[in-house]
């Protein structure tokens, strides 16, 4: 039975003494996360950029570097030395950037007082699973099968932010003339305008789809940069028809993936236009999911003292 357990990259040699039952990862590296702009929910999916940082390889015991998807663990943890609390959370990579669930609610302009770390080159650090070892919560080596952190692509939701008209965020619709214009995201008056904040490279719109619904028109267009000052239109004008023999709710209408990672607006427009067959002009506009682009980054590499792993077999556990 082999264990699993976090103890900070500056403890002394002398505590590996004391446990030896335990497997300790080899590197780490903090996940910087700036004061957010706006609330994460628990269980939302951050990213941080990993390229040229080879984080699916792993040392074996002959020192020989491996490639394994599961040698890398997000852990979200105290800053204390002294606190060896920690919860893993799900992670992933995805064209070099790494993917990872907050484990709590982060608010808006409140500083994480924990911080997410990155272990990385331990071989099979994501076969755990959570276990009481008497007054302590420990993560005990399992089957593949049975870990809840081993992940593929489509465990991730890569547009996990959802906006809705009600939304009341940094990143949210805005309605021209609300109550007057638009009512709940139905659009009431032909000419009626919205636009949508979000952060690339993803966004995706959902509307209801029906006999009574006719076109919207939507464009892309990015913020300015110091490199590039001027905005850019992204996407021109594309018309997306809304009519279905039968009522459809929440579908999505529209998706591009293809975006940088930086700041986007889109705008809807509703002139009551309609397929023929349709009985009505308006629009129903239910939510877009986007990419939160938190602008994590990744801290310097820390060696761990505890470069060689250490296991036992036929342990008890305290429940």
């Amino acid at each position: 039975m082999t264990w699993f357990r976090y103890l900070p990259s500056t403890a002394s040699p002398s505590e590996s003494i004391q446990d030896e039952s335990y497997v300790y990862p080899i590197l780490k590296r903090e996940i910087a996360i700036p004061t957010l702009n706006q609330d994460i929910p628990k269980d939302s999916w951050l990213f941080v950029d990993v390229n040229n940082l080879n984080i699916d390889d792993f040392i074996d015991n002959s020192l020989v570097t491996q490639t394994e998807m599961n040698s890398y663990l997000v852990v979200y943890e105290s800053q204390s030395n002294d606190d060896y609390n920690f919860t893993p959370v799900k992670s992933h990579i995805i064209n070099n950037r790494l993917f990872f669930q907050t484990a709590e609610l982060h608010e808006k302009d409140v500083e994480i007082t924990k911080q997410y770390s990155l272990y990385y080159k331990t071989e099979n650090i994501k076969y755990i699973k959570k276990v009481q070892n008497g007054n302590y919560l420990d993560y005990i080596s399992c089957p593949e099968e049975e870990s809840e952190f081993v992940t593929q692509e489509s465990d991730v939701d890569q547009t996990s932010f959802n906006v809705y008209p009600s939304t009341e965020q940094t990143y949210a619709f805005s309605f021209t003339n609300l109550d007057v214009d638009w009512k709940d995201g139905v659009s009431l008056i032909p000419g009626a305008k919205a636009i949508g904040l979000f952060t690339g490279p993803f966004i995706e719109l959902y509307c209801d789809k029906g006999p009574d619904l006719g076109k919207l028109e939507i464009r892309i267009i990015s913020f300015g940069s110091e490199a590039t000052p001027t905005p850019i239109v992204e996407q021109d004008w594309t018309i997306i028809d809304l009519y279905n023999s039968e009522k459809q709710n929440s579908q999505m209408v529209f998706n591009k993936t293809d975006l940088y990672y930086k700041t986007y607006v889109f705008e809807i427009k509703s002139n009551f236009e309609k397929n023929e067959l349709s009985s009505n002009g308006k629009i129903k506009v239910n939510y877009y999911s986007y990419a939160y682009d938190a602008k994590c980054t990744t801290e310097e590499e820390q060696i761990s003292p505890y470069i060689f792993g250490r296991t036992f077999s036929g342990g008890n556990l305290n429940g």
